[in-house]
């Protein structure tokens, strides 16, 4: 008569604790966390802007050169702060960073669920600032329009000054028109802020922006 075989994990209790660890992490792979996408998605190009709290609680903008030889807290709007904007041409945002942050880039609706950034048009590549850093535009090139940013808002929720603006309120599409009203339809390749006494377009919008 054939004596039983002795069962494989008898013999080899090495497999008992191979199952063991391979089951432990196909739980710990179900409950793994979702972290946030903080990442550029294809960024094309880069505007910056020098920007300090007032003394009367508003946003003051100035070039970039202003900002130069700065080291503010973060922590502290009233001292100058360079904010720069991306354009995230993957996702079609323009994302918003602060120079003195560690992880760079602005969630600019903190309360919704994920990292968000301003939406944009199509494609969104070359992008210029006004003379007077009021305005940040970018040139959409699958839409054939603009993105303008406003510079004082945005920069003042990257900063965490009070403000009551909504992030998605700081940034619309300008359509390009030819003379009898109709859009241009042109895939804009670049983009460039010319000083107002240059342009016949008037201005490009509150604030006292440069037209583009």
């Amino acid at each position: 008569m054939t004596a039983p075989r002795p069962h494989a994990f008898a013999t080899r209790p090495w497999l008992l604790l191979a199952l063991g660890m391979s089951l432990l992490f196909a739980c710990r792979n179900q409950n793994r966390t979702t972290v946030p996408n903080r990442a550029l998605d294809r960024p094309m190009d880069v505007e910056l802007a020098c920007v300090q709290r007032r003394a009367d609680g508003t946003m003051g903008v100035a070039p970039a050169g202003s900002c130069a030889g700065s080291n503010p807290s973060c922590s502290d709007p009233d001292s100058p702060h360079l904010v720069g904007f991306v354009t995230n041409s993957e996702r079609n945002e323009i994302a918003v960073f602060r120079r003195c942050d560690r992880n760079g880039l602005v969630d600019m609706d903190p309360e919704s669920p994920g990292y968000d950034f301003l939406p944009a048009g199509g494609l969104p590549q070359e992008m210029t600032i006004t003379a007077d850093a009021c305005r940040a535009v970018a040139a959409n090139t699958q839409t054939c329009d603009l993105t303008l940013v406003d510079v004082p808002q945005v920069s003042a929720l990257a900063l965490d000054v009070a403000t009551e603006e909504a992030a998605g309120s700081m940034a619309w599409t300008v359509i390009p028109l030819r003379g009898d009203g109709t859009a241009l339809g042109a895939r804009p390749g670049d983009i460039v802020a010319v000083p107002g006494f240059l342009s016949q377009a008037g201005d490009a919008g509150a604030g006292g922006s440069q037209p583009i």
